[in-house]
C-alpha cells in the first residue's frame, strides 16, 4: 500500500493544512465581498444626482399642493368642518358596530 503525498502523517499535520485551507477560503469570501460592496457603493454614487433630483421634484410637488389645500381650506372652513364631521360620524359609526 503506497501512501498519498497528500494524506497527512499526523493529527497536527492535518489541523495545519485544514487551517491553511480555511484561511484561503475566508480570504476569497473577503475578497469577493469587497468587490461586490465596490460595485454596489458606485452605483449607489452614480443614482445620487437622481434621487436627489427626484427629491427636489416631490418636494415642490408637496409644497404645491400644500398651499393648494390651506388655501381651499381658507376659503371654504365650513365645508372642510362638514367633511371632518361626516368622516369621523362615518368612522364612529363602523367602529361602534363592532362593540355590539
Amino acid at each position: 500500500m503506497t501512501k498519498n503525498s497528500n494524506q497527512p502523517q499526523s493529527i497536527s499535520e492535518a489541523i495545519r493544512k485544514l487551517e491553511g485551507l480555511s484561511e484561503n477560503k475566508v480570504k476569497d469570501f473577503k475578497d469577493l465581498l469587497e468587490k461586490d460592496y465596490h460595485e454596489i457603493r458606485k452605483s449607489l454614487d452614480d443614482l445620487k444626482p437622481y434621487l436627489d433630483d427626484l427629491k427636489d421634484k416631490v418636494e415642490s410637488e408637496i409644497n404645491k399642493n400644500k398651499s393648494q389645500v390651506e388655501t381651499s381650506i381658507k376659503e371654504n372652513p365650513w365645508v372642510t368642518l362638514g367633511i371632518v364631521g361626516v368622516v369621523a360620524f362615518v368612522l364612529g359609526w363602523i367602529f361602534g358596530q363592532n362593540k355590539k
